[in-house]
């Protein structure tokens, strides 16, 4: 073991170390076609899950915070305009790069920029939609990313919100990996697990689960309670069980939406 652990912040974590999104990259090419037709069907199954009509979202407002891929998923029900934010700036600058190439397209109602949730203001009552999926979890404070993201909705506007459940088999093993390796260079182990050529989408998630800075494990009641507060409501659920149970390792799944 290396005992010298390099800082690292979630700023220059995701897209020098994970990419954020393993579980639907299949392509090592970021925004290959194939990549971005996996997530034009994981947001329009995601829609109908909670019975959010994608008709709905005809020339409407939706903010988007993540790699890009899912802001492009959003172009297939025609909205208004497409806000994508992101914390990492090397993700930004993939992504209008890429948006650049694509003239021909409608993307030109994506309007990408680098945000930090917890510190800077969203625009107010803009939104019909926000979705963030798992995205809150990884903010400095999920309290203000919270209030921040409750004033930039409109009367009526919907949050699709996902987060880590602490309790869970999945994360108490992720938390258990990540004392583990506390002490542990994060550039020593990166190299390390290059070196041994193992297949891209494990040393994504790896990475993901072990190193990155923050990994914010709050209790279903406690979001539900803060989220009350915040005048929002919830009409649906996925994965919730038992919302004040505090660990179940045979029934809870490791997220909730």
């Amino acid at each position: 073991m290396n005992n010298f652990k390099k800082k690292i912040n979630i700023k220059n974590f995701y897209n020098n170390y994970s990419t954020g999104a393993n579980n639907l990259s299949y392509d090592k090419n970021f925004f290959s076609e194939k990549n971005i037709q996996i997530f034009n069907k994981e947001i329009y199954k995601n829609c109908k899950r909670l019975k959010l009509d994608p008709n709905k979202f005809y020339n409407k407002n939706i903010m988007n915070v993540g790699s890009g891929r899912e802001a492009l998923a959003f172009l297939q029900f025609n909205p208004k305009t497409v806000d994508h934010f992101d914390i990492s700036k090397k993700n930004i600058s993939n992504f209008k790069k890429f948006l650049k190439k694509k003239t021909k397209t409608k993307v030109n109602v994506i309007n990408s920029k680098k945000l930090d949730l917890s510190k800077d203001k969203l625009p107010k009552n803009k939104y019909d939609l926000v979705y963030l999926h798992g995205i809150i979890q990884h903010v400095d404070h999920v309290g203000k990313a919270l209030k921040n993201i409750s004033d930039s909705l409109k009367k009526n506007g919907v949050v699709w919100f996902y987060f880590y459940r602490p309790g869970s088999l999945v994360n108490f093993l992720g938390s258990l990996q990540r004392n583990l390796l506390k002490n542990t260079d994060i550039d020593y182990f990166y190299k390390k697990l290059k070196k041994k050529k193992l297949n891209f989408k494990f040393i994504d998630s790896l990475m993901d689960d072990c190193f990155v800075p923050n990994r914010q494990l709050f209790y279903p009641k406690d979001y539900l309670s803060y989220l009350s507060k915040l005048n929002l409501k919830m009409f649906g659920n996925s994965l919730l069980v038992n919302s004040f149970e505090k660990y179940n390792f045979y029934k809870f799944h490791s997220s909730v939406i």
